[in-house]
């Protein structure tokens, strides 16, 4: 049944549309001017902070002042003053905003970053959230005629000695939405309070199994993939749960949440005997058999993704994929208009942007070089780019490196391209995890029989070498292994002009091949959900660094096969 919030939901998306269309319009014919006024805006409201008065936000009456007086921040730079409004001595140290609790996120230390989110905070994602709810119903208003599902974690994991929360902003918005807009998802609130990872998975599934999915969005296309996996893995007694109305027995949860799932969980038993149909009939449970009106699917998009993506398609078949905007936990910076590839913009309006050109990162990191503004940037070139919002982040580096893939009137758009930190170097090659996914893309141009289903390459400082782990869906020949080997290391030369020579002078050894067993990778799915900060939004590598952690999850040792001559 249609959940009955949608029709108004449709009409509000409707008229917004039509409303961001004409926004969008203006300021993206004009960048420089909305992004002088939106810098304004923020300097403006956070003047009396303890930044600002630090930082004389009281004087800055434009860009150039604002970077005259405000450095490059990485986390660490801000730290103290999250801390002091996280232990309670400066509640307004970065923000006139009260902070109504923290969002947290791994950081380059040991010690998690906590995020401030702020109402202006909130506003200015809920911004670029609504414009994209706006555009993707409106190319797919199918999306509202059944239930959707969102992967959100825990709005309120612990406190912070203030007494602020610390958790999943996805999480407090979702908490927050009021009961009607509640009732077009899937799964309540109370799913992400179920702290045992295999558990919640099985929960989400007992509920989405049951309903009419029409949008499924996870951050991350390796969850929409595990979705898909684990309902066919746990099928029998998934099916068995819905036809009786209930939820089986040995799973971690306490007996409070068994009598709050089993009592809104309610038995279906004509969706049970569709579900064991599909099963007798395909031998599997499908996505595209038992959601038959599921019209979109949305998640990152981009080059480290595709093959996720293209596994997806073997469950969910040709649906239609929908970046979902780059972002981060600090800022939700891309608005995503298509389902083609993963253009996204950032809106001038709303944050301050700034790039440095990823080649000569040094001199603008030290200061020799002004960073760019977001209408100065070039088709295909790369940057890293720094942001400014209303929550507290000034001039932050959030260390992530984007390419300029085209443009909506005068202003760029974006596409995430890898974390600025994921290099590896054993003697100095430098080899980065874009490299490595455009190396494999080499490959696979030249021997599509050889692209695997999954794979992750790893620096091993103790053996000197790099060794890459693949999955395919048949199991490959040693002679295959090894020719797939020989093309990677070949076209990572092409890539990084570096690795030739460490590897011509000895001081990189031969590289290393290991044939995963099929559903290893989606194992090391689980691994790093289960121990990422949020499993929503965990990423999984192309280019590591953990052969010890990882080749456990995978049930290696270090002997692989190696290249041919």
């Amino acid at each position: 049944m249609r959940p009955l919030i949608n029709a108004p939901i449709a009409m509000y998306l409707r008229r917004h549309r039509r409303e961001t269309e004409a926004l969008l319009h203006e300021v993206t014919n004009r960048p420089e001017v909305h992004q002088q006024r939106a810098l304004l805006r923020i300097v403006q409201a956070n003047t009396p902070t303890t930044y600002g008065r630090d930082h004389g936000f009281a004087s800055v009456r434009g860009i150039d002042d604002f970077r005259s007086a405000v450095p490059i921040n990485t986390y660490e730079d801000l730290r103290p003053y999250v801390d002091a409004v996280a232990n309670g001595t400066d509640l307004h140290a970065l923000t006139s905003d009260p902070v109504e609790m923290f969002t947290n996120t791994s950081g380059t230390t040991s010690k998690p970053k906590l995020v401030p989110v702020t109402a202006s905070g909130r506003a200015a994602e809920r911004r670029v959230k609504n414009a994209w709810l706006a555009y993707l119903a409106a190319a797919h208003p199918g999306v509202l005629r059944g239930k959707a599902f969102y992967l959100f974690n825990n709005a309120e994991e612990y406190r912070t000695p203030s007494g602020l929360w610390v958790g999943s902003n996805a999480g407090l918005m979702y908490r927050n939405s009021s009961a009607l807009l509640r009732s077009a998802q899937a799964v309540p609130y109370e799913v992400c309070l179920v702290d045992d990872y295999e558990s919640r998975y099985y929960v989400i599934l007992r509920h989405i199994l049951a309903a009419d999915i029409s949008m499924l969005a996870c951050i991350n296309p390796s969850s929409i993939l595990l979705l898909a996996e684990l309902a066919n893995q746990h099928a029998d007694t998934l099916i068995q749960d819905i036809y009786a109305g209930d939820l089986r027995e040995g799973l971690a949860l306490s007996k409070r949440q068994y009598a709050f799932f089993r009592q809104r969980l309610r038995a279906d038993r004509s969706r049970a005997r569709k579900l064991a149909r599909i099963l007798a009939e395909d031998g599997r449970l499908t996505p595209n058999r038992y959601w038959p009106n599921l019209e979109v699917l949305c998640s990152w998009k981009g080059p480290g993704v595709k093959l996720f993506i293209e596994r997806c398609r073997t469950w969910y078949g040709d649906l239609p994929f929908r970046d979902v905007g780059y972002g981060s936990s600090e800022f939700r910076t891309g608005l995503a208009l298509s389902d083609h590839g993963s253009p996204n913009l950032p809106l001038p309006d709303n944050y301050f942007y700034e790039f440095i050109p990823e080649d000569d990162r040094a001199a603008y990191l030290n200061g020799t070089k002004m960073p760019l503004l977001l209408h100065q940037l070039e088709a295909d070139q790369r940057y890293l780019i720094l942001q400014t919002g209303p929550h507290g982040l000034y001039r932050y580096n959030i260390e992530d490196i984007v390419e300029v893939n085209g443009f909506s009137g005068r202003t760029p758009t974006i596409h995430f391209v890898q974390k600025a930190r994921m290099v590896t170097s054993i003697t100095g090659e430098k080899i980065y995890e874009s490299q490595v996914i455009e190396a494999m893309d080499r490959v696979a141009a030249l021997r599509a029989d050889l692209e695997p289903t999954f794979f992750v390459c790893y620096a091993d400082i103790e053996d000197a070498n790099y060794k890459l782990c693949v999955e395919f869906d048949s199991a490959r020949s040693g002679d295959d292994l090894r020719e797939m080997l020989r093309l990677f290391e070949r076209c990572l030369g092409e890539v990084n002009i570096e690795y030739p020579y460490k590897r011509a002078s000895l001081r990189l050894k031969e590289p290393e091949i290991f044939q995963l067993e099929r559903g290893a990778s989606m194992r090391f799915i689980q691994y790093i959900g289960r121990n990422a900060v949020m499993d929503n939004q965990a990423k999984i590598p192309r280019l590591s660094r953990d052969v010890d952690a990882h080749f456990a999850v995978f049930g290696l040792t270090r002997r692989g096969v190696a290249s041919a001559a």
